[in-house]
């Protein structure tokens, strides 16, 4: 039995055969179909509110109508070249200055991130990847619209999943439509 295994081939051969593999790879890929990725088209059809947008960690109203200067600013870091999140928090500092998502100078600790959560990947479509499609090339539908029945029948869906979330699998296949004659059960599907 070998002590020392190494990879066959190894050394430049592998070196060689890997970047051969690759080229292949990206042969392959370039034959594809792209899939161009469309929007519903909401957010200029329910502007200034933005109410189908996501807008989490944005300043909001007392009625959860978003900030519209800080969504404008927060599409644009995600969607323009650069990292500039120049976002306000919608929280103000000592001062009463607006507290904006981005780096600042601080006179005694130098830049520093002022404290609040980040958004995960926020330009995360942005990013090349080295394995599989690019993330340009895949393609998705449009979500559903606010006022489509396919975003209704969704809703309808997420919410009896969730009134049959601590119910094994077995149960409701053994009971099936004996749930939906409970009248608790079946009054919360009828408000869907």
């Amino acid at each position: 039995m070998p002590t020392n295994q190494t990879p066959y081939p190894e050394g430049e051969n592998r070196s060689k055969r890997a970047s051969e593999i690759r080229t292949a790879a990206d042969a392959i890929r370039t034959e594809r179909p792209r899939v161009i990725t469309r929007n519903n088209g909401e957010e200029s059809d329910y502007a200034p509110y933005y109410i189908t947008n996501f807008t989490k960690g944005l300043p909001h109203d007392d009625y959860g109508i978003v900030d519209e200067e800080a969504f404008k600013k927060f599409r644009d870091a995600i969607n323009k070249p650069g990292w500039n999140f120049d976002v306000p928090t919608g929280e103000k500092d000592a001062q009463g200055k607006t507290v904006y998502r981005s780096t600042v100078k601080d006179p005694v600790k130098g830049w520093v991130t002022p404290f609040f959560r980040a958004w995960e990947s926020p330009r995360g479509g942005h990013v090349y990847d080295l394995q599989g499609p690019d993330a340009g090339d895949v393609g998705m539908a449009p979500a559903p619209r606010l006022d489509s029945p396919e975003l209704a029948v969704e809703m309808a869906e997420v919410y009896a999943a969730a009134l049959l979330r601590d119910l094994p699998f077995s149960t409701i296949e053994a009971n099936g439509n004996q749930f939906i004659k409970n009248r608790r059960i079946k009054g919360h599907l009828q408000m869907l």
